[in-house]
């Protein structure tokens, strides 16, 4: 089955050389063991150092039954193993794979911490907003049919009167505010009309992910980690199994032999989420 390609950031680690030094081979492969051990940690820690998810990535999911979608492939969210067919939609900038949330990650969402406003900066940035809608409202409501030159001086006036406001200026077709707390803001005053929104990208982003992990499934694999990456091709599924199932493996020697079935932002969520359940072959599930 053809993989599908991705371009990745690669992490070169350099090994110290072994001396030509006289030993015992026994002594050999014991420090040969030893400096590869602790060599195979190194690129767990940078992984860990560079992931936004620093905590628990434990989290359980209850994925709808689909009756129609893609028929086959590998699909790993959050480090738990979904069952075909696949359905891939968005709602907006959302993306579900057969109804779980996936874009944006709800691991990511879930460690994050909201900032903190104070009320009183709160309150001053609202009155901000308003005084310059007021300001835009003067503006666009007399300017086809009062002198331009006037209007301006006028809505210069009206600004430096307020309280909020510690200097204003007219610019080339842009009112300039200098506010007393908080900085400033550039008002674009032009035409007749007011300059319409940008169209909202949302919509276009969420199909645009679709379409990709819906390639990546047909391709064979697609992989979904905690920490909002999303990544084509994987190995088998029983290799996750038999890694997992090994009791003579540490927590960090799963993840770093899992890291070469995926990588190491999956590798932590199979060893945080793994159940065989999820993981049954083809065999298994007959």
């Amino acid at each position: 089955m053809k993989i599908f390609k991705i371009c990745s950031v690669s992490l070169l680690f350099l090994f110290p050389e072994i001396g030509y030094a006289k030993m015992d081979s026994s002594e050999v492969d014991m420090k040969s063991e030893h400096r590869a051990s602790s060599d195979s940690l190194a690129p767990l820690e940078k992984a860990r150092k560079m992931s936004r998810i620093k905590g628990n990535r434990k989290i359980d999911i209850t994925p709808i039954k689909e009756r129609d979608g893609i028929a086959s492939g590998i699909v790993v969210v959050y480090g738990h193993s979904l069952f075909p067919p696949y359905k891939v939609e968005n709602v907006g900038e959302k993306v579900l794979i057969n109804g779980i949330q996936v874009v944006p990650s709800l691991l990511v969402q879930r460690d994050s911490k909201p900032i903190e406003i104070p009320e009183e900066k709160k309150a001053r940035y609202l009155k901000m907003i308003q005084f310059e809608k007021e300001i835009s409202k003067i503006y666009y409501s007399q300017v086809s049919y009062k002198d331009r030159t006037t209007l301006q001086a006028e809505i210069l006036a009206f600004a430096k009167k307020n309280t909020l406001v510690k200097d204003a200026r007219w610019g080339k077709d842009m009112l300039v505010l200098d506010y007393k707390v908080g900085g400033g803001s550039m008002l674009n005053l032009k035409g007749t009309t007011p300059d319409k929104p940008w169209p909202s990208r949302k919509e276009e982003t969420g199909k645009a992910i679709v379409e990709y992990i819906s390639k990546g499934i047909k391709s064979g694999c697609i992989l979904i980690d905690s920490n909002g990456g999303i990544t084509p091709g994987c190995g088998r599924k029983d290799t996750v199994n038999e890694i997992m199932q090994n009791a003579n493996l540490s927590k960090e020697e799963k993840i770093n032999r899992l890291s070469k079935w995926g990588n190491f932002e999956v590798a932590m969520d199979i060893v945080d989420n793994y159940d065989h359940a999820e993981w049954k072959t083809n065999g298994e599930q007959k």
